[in-house]
């Protein structure tokens, strides 16, 4: 069983797609500006950049600093996404593998999506799934929500078992398992890195009994057909964190409209401006609450109108896990990790899987403890109401402009092939369903227009990325690269020749033959469509021929 967690947030990335992929220029941008604004308000302090780093660090006490200086030093210190990214290189190391190469079924789903097949449905602004959400109200009181229950300690943790869902039997028993719960976490890892739109890699659900990590690559049809129903099923409460990219990836993968959710950010957002802090942690020991007040809301006598300005930020999943169970550590670099395939011998397998079930378990906990505490019924009724508006989000189709080119880089004559190679380097990563500028940037492709290589193998020494490159290649990558010879080459002649193509498969002319279909393989479609195009059957007898005569001769000299 492999499970492959996943991905990073949309709103975290640069939109910079050609410096996407050269990871040590944008950490390079990244520490410089850093730097400077770091020394900037080292002089505005009178103090040295040092002294800020020390200052920064939590729970640090430097005499005659204000809350002010504090906070800017926090700042500092805060990894950007670049930084975090080389972090994570380095902390759990990267997959050589492709799902879409291992998985047929995955790859055609991929395939349509890519091709925009689900394009009607995408939007999600109007239908039965949108009615559901706005028809749906929060839980009854005292079925799933429980108040008014007194503890003294908070929830163990790891108290219950986790299981991978990567088959049709164990998918079957998660399933079962689910129908009968009323409440269940829910968080979702994606990965942006190889693959065409980004993919969903790893669904977490968070029971009290079990925790499941469903490996959405083996069981793509059973979550397309069978899993929309429960996350769709209003009597079921689903607890998330942070929701707004989850709900988007839902709806773009799987045409799943998530519906009765509440969101513990905006939940504890909104105890914070309720004033409800207090009675929220009333089972956390007072020294941990103490610490967590001083760095978050603010030092000194604690007030309702520092946690009503708490409240209106937005406070992270990490922060969260601080309050409530301290001890536990919640790897922020994991966030930007590439969590598709591994093998088993990885040693960062293990590490991605452990955060991957924190995500969820650790949450659930923390959900547990909120309801014991006895907050106002109205705090879930608002942050439901609030979640909501999430939930009817419409997803935007991703899209990766043709020509993404400042000018001045080549002449207005190699324009019209720039524009060419642009078109195909998109027409062939949506059959491969790679992200385009893993295979090569606008920089790049401008760079061999104006110096053509003069044999395939100097094409590929050019084409070779720093970073996010495959170290295996997916089925039709490396074609591509003859492809791209030619296409230097030939320019529109041979581009117009490539999407006369007529597929064997579908019978479209689109540009693809029969491996790049999106439709599956129908060998009476093959046979129908040979019987009806001569050409297609003529080319089917010289290859018959010619693998016939190489046969031969190897058995000859006894191959």
């Amino acid at each position: 069983m492999k499970v492959r967690p996943g991905g990073w947030s949309d709103d975290e990335k640069s939109s910079d797609d050609d410096d996407f992929y050269n990871f040590d220029i944008g950490l390079q941008k990244t520490t410089k500006a850093k730097k400077k604004r770091r020394n900037r308000k080292a002089r505005s302090s009178n103090r040295s950049p040092l002294t800020i780093q020390s200052a920064s660090r939590p729970g640090a006490n430097v005499p005659g600093s204000s809350r002010s200086t504090q906070n800017v030093a926090v700042k500092s210190n805060k990894l950007s996404f670049w930084e975090k990214k080389s972090l994570a290189f380095e902390k759990f190391g990267e997959s050589d593998m492709r799902p879409q190469d291992n998985y047929r079924e995955f790859l055609l789903h991929r395939r349509q999506i890519n091709n925009g097949k689900w394009n009607t449905t995408w939007t999600m602004s109007e239908g039965p799934s949108r009615e559901m959400v706005i028809a749906s109200r929060c839980p009854e009181l005292g079925q799933t929500i429980r108040f008014n229950r007194k503890f003294e300690t908070l929830p163990d943790l790891y108290d219950n078992n986790f299981m991978l869902v990567n088959d049709e039997e164990s998918f079957s028993m998660m399933l079962n398992a689910l129908k009968e719960q009323t409440e269940f976490t829910l968080d979702l890892e994606a990965n942006d890195d190889h693959s065409y739109l980004g993919m969903t890699v790893l669904i977490q659900v968070g029971t009290k009994d079990i925790d499941y990590l469903i490996d959405c690559f083996p069981v793509t049809n059973l979550l397309l057909t069978q899993f929309k129903s429960i996350l769709e099923d209003p009597r079921i409460l689903k607890w998330v964190f942070g929701c707004d990219n989850d709900v988007l990836w839902l709806k773009r993968d799987f045409l799943v409209q998530l519906t009765s959710a509440i969101d513990v950010q905006i939940l504890f957002q909104e105890i914070l401006l309720s004033g409800q802090l207090g009675k929220a942690t009333t089972v956390i020991p007072k020294e941990n609450k103490d610490a967590w007040y001083t760095k978050y809301i603010g030092a000194g006598p604690k007030c309702h109108e520092k946690e009503i300005n708490a409240g209106k930020n937005v406070l992270s999943f990490e922060a969260l896990v601080e309050l409530y169970y301290p001890n536990c550590e919640i790897d922020k670099v994991a966030q930007v990790a590439d969590f598709r395939p591994r093998r088993e011998e990885d040693p960062g397998y293990l590490k991605l899987l452990k955060y991957a079930r924190d995500d969820v378990h650790v949450l659930l906990k923390i959900v547990e403890s909120i309801k014991r505490s006895g907050i106002d019924t109205s705090t879930y009724s608002q942050a439901f109401q609030l979640t909501k508006k999430k939930e009817l989000r419409a997803y935007a189709r991703k899209t990766y402009p043709k020509e993404d080119l400042p000018g001045g880089l080549i002449k207005q004559s190699e324009r019209d092939l720039f524009t060419i190679i642009m078109k195909w380097r998109d027409h062939h990563a949506r059959i491969i369903d790679e992200n385009p500028n893993c295979m090569f940037s606008s920089y790049q492709a401008a760079n061999l227009i104006k110096a053509p290589p003069e044999d395939i193998a100097k094409l590929v020494e050019h084409l070779k990325q720093k970073r996010g490159v495959l170290k295996k290649d997916p089925e039709g990558l490396n074609t591509f690269k003859d492809v791209m010879f030619r296409l230097l080459k030939d320019g529109n002649e041979y581009y117009q020749k490539i999407m006369s193509i007529k597929c064997h498969n579908c019978h479209e002319v689109s540009g693809h033959a029969g491996w790049g279909c999106d439709l599956p393989w129908s060998t009476q479609s093959t046979k129908q469509n040979l019987r009806e195009d001569d050409d297609a059957r003529h080319h089917q007898n010289n290859r018959r021929q010619r693998n016939k005569r190489i046969n031969n001769r190897n058995r000859r000299l006894g191959i």
